[in-house]
């Protein structure tokens, strides 16, 4: 986000009563002891939703902001990256025009050219023409979610493997220094948040179905 985008960021934020001055100079002071973006900061606070932080990033960025939950995922567009490369870019591609070549790509950073460049590499390995990209900004849980519901290889399959997934978490915990963990169960999906220097952050989910196991 350059200087002038991340003054107009603030300035909708204000505008709209989604933070006040107070809290957003909390953010700004955790932004000075912990470098990280402040869109992601107030997240974390709890100062403000993940899909209210898009729709503002959609504004500022004249990028639209699409609710994955009200769409209907094209079945070729899911298959034309590999799953890990959608997982580490947050980005799912939910449409696929053939006629147009046209591919829609939902993103929790549709700004990030490096991964932009990747993804559409892919795109056209597979597809093996060029594409247009058209871009959108999601919550990236809500694209956590659609991966997970439209792969069959993701959610756990056996209780073995919810013993080392919960090991792994609380291994990496301790390592991190986490004071505490959190699971969070959603709709679709279980965050998984450590408490780090006194801020939640998101570091894994996990799809509901195994949330029992997990317990």
């Amino acid at each position: 986000m350059t200087g002038t985008q991340l003054s107009v960021f603030k300035q909708i934020l204000l505008n709209q009563n989604l933070v006040t001055v107070d809290q957003l100079r909390t953010a700004k002071e955790e932004k000075q002891r912990h470098p990280r973006l402040l869109g992601e900061i107030l997240v974390d606070l709890n100062f403000l939703s993940p899909v209210q932080l898009q729709q503002v990033l959609s504004q500022v960025t004249g990028l639209p902001y699409i609710d994955l939950n009200d769409i209907t995922i094209h079945p070729q567009a899911f298959t034309l990256i590999p799953l890990e490369v959608l997982q580490q870019y947050q980005a799912l591609p939910f449409d696929y025009d053939q006629d147009t070549q046209q591919v829609s790509l939902a993103m929790a950073d549709p700004e990030h050219i490096l991964w932009i460049d990747d993804l559409k590499n892919h795109l056209q390995r597979s597809l093996r023409i060029r594409v247009m990209l058209k871009l959108y900004h999601a919550d990236p849980r809500q694209i956590l979610a659609a991966l997970y519901q439209t792969s069959p290889s993701l959610p756990l399959t056996a209780d073995q493997d919810s013993i080392a997934m919960v090991d792994s978490i609380l291994t990496q915990a301790v390592q991190l220094g986490a004071s505490d963990v959190h699971f969070q169960p959603e709709e679709q999906i279980v965050c998984i948040r450590y408490r780090l220097d006194g801020l939640l952050k998101t570091v894994q989910t996990f799809h509901k179905k195994n949330w029992s196991s997990v317990v």
